[in-house]
């Protein structure tokens, strides 16, 4: 008697499901791609930083996801209120609109030496109950969910806004 053996499908990792349970899929996400200079808008990171595919594949509808390239070419070293998807994504906080960001990395929000931006970043986090999220380098995967009411989380965050800063 033979038996028929079924395809396995590769496993998500155990990880998923627990990143799962700690996103809010029923608020928009803002996806925020920036680049520093004009000439990196061309750059395949520039375009990576611009793929749905993450946020769609842990369970925002398409019609929830909020992407403006308008920051592309704009310096981290600007204040949020003077990035135009920034003070958007700001206003979309606010609002109770948006409760998950998604970012590259860190260094794509803040590039900032005194942490004056990046301190006033969580506290709107903080005061509205938003995650920030960080990807894996291939963006298919998360790196870190950053919810600044943990503590452990701020001084995360904080440890790679000053390594952004110092990466200048």
């Amino acid at each position: 008697m033979s038996r028929v053996l079924a395809a396995q499908t590769p496993q998500e990792p155990e990880k998923t499901n627990s990143w799962k349970q700690q996103l809010d899929t029923e608020h928009h996400v803002i996806i925020y791609p920036r680049v520093s200079t004009p000439e990196q808008m061309k750059n395949v990171s520039a375009e990576m930083q611009q793929d749905k595919t993450f946020v769609l594949k842990y369970g925002w509808p398409d019609d929830m996801v909020i992407m403006d390239t308008s920051d592309l070419g704009l310096s981290g070293q600007l204040r949020m209120e003077d990035r135009p998807t920034f003070n958007r994504a700001l206003r979309l906080i606010a609002e109770g609109t948006a409760k998950t960001i998604v970012v590259a990395r860190v260094d794509r929000l803040f590039r900032d030496r005194w942490g004056k931006e990046y301190a006033k970043f969580m506290e709107i986090s903080y005061t509205y109950g938003v995650k920030d999220v960080t990807l894996t380098d291939d963006r298919r995967a998360i790196d870190f969910v950053y919810a600044v009411s943990i503590s452990s989380d701020v001084d995360h965050f904080r440890r790679e806004c000053d390594a952004a800063w110092q990466h200048i």
